[in-house]
């Protein structure tokens, strides 16, 4: 798997587990705006749902994926039903892959790649700093 696909897949399946973490479906609709954390709630990140499903080439495939019998990735089938937590796969018992074996490295991985490219080509509206998705709390 050359490291394009490997990118490719890593933002599918965080998106995919930023409508099941939260127990929200995906839907053509979606929430506005979700609020991901991990099991530690520390730092968590507010994604804008709507406005990602309303950008060009932005399929929930584009994020999403699915799981296959043998427990490895598959595309999105396109069925809220088959959606899954992404700790159900990204967690350190299960996923033997080290960079991608938490919710946080997951989404940091298919996030931050993607926003990377994003500003790359031009779009000053892809953070790529933390504090562009990790809002500080008000005091």
């Amino acid at each position: 798997m050359n490291k394009k696909s490997i990118i490719i897949a890593t933002v599918f399946a965080f998106a995919l587990s930023l409508t099941a973490f939260v127990g929200v479906g995906i839907s053509s609709d979606g929430p506005e705006d979700i609020t991901l954390k991990t099991a530690e709630g520390k730092k968590p990140s507010i994604f804008p749902h709507k406005a990602h499903q309303k950008m060009e080439g932005m399929e929930c495939a584009t994020c999403h994926h699915g799981k296959d019998a043998d427990g490895k990735q598959a595309p999105y089938s396109g069925d809220s039903k088959d959606t899954q937590k992404c700790v159900s796969c990204h967690n350190k018992d299960d996923m033997a892959n080290l960079k991608l074996n938490t919710f946080k490295l997951a989404g940091h991985a298919q996030c931050k790649e993607c926003h990377k490219a994003k500003k790359a080509a031009g779009n000053k509206n892809a953070p790529t700093k933390c504090t562009g998705c990790h809002p500080k709390k008000k005091q």
